[in-house]
């Protein structure tokens, strides 16, 4: 059974909802461009 969480408990520093938000974007050429270049930071 799944449960919808806020926070991973492997990855705690993990922003699910920056990934989400990224796999939801129609092109995903853009949406690793964009993922990429935010978690380069």
């Amino acid at each position: 059974m799944y449960q919808k969480v806020t926070k991973s408990v492997l990855l705690p520093d993990l922003d699910l909802e920056l990934i989400a938000r990224h796999s939801r974007m129609a092109d995903q050429y853009d949406a690793v461009s964009e993922y990429s270049q935010i978690i380069a930071i």
